[in-house]
């Protein structure tokens, strides 16, 4: 299990949950949205 989640090299994973947590989540969608590639491109 170690391996199928870390992959052969890795020691440890890390991750972090923080305060603007939803903020990230709303740019995501912004930015995957067909205006955000639209507006990416230029």
């Amino acid at each position: 299990m170690k391996v199928e989640c870390l992959g052969k090299t890795a020691k440890e994973k890390k991750f972090s949950v923080t305060y603007f947590r939803e903020e990230y989540e709303r740019n995501i969608s912004r930015i995957s949205s067909k205006r955000g590639q639209y507006m990416k491109s230029k």
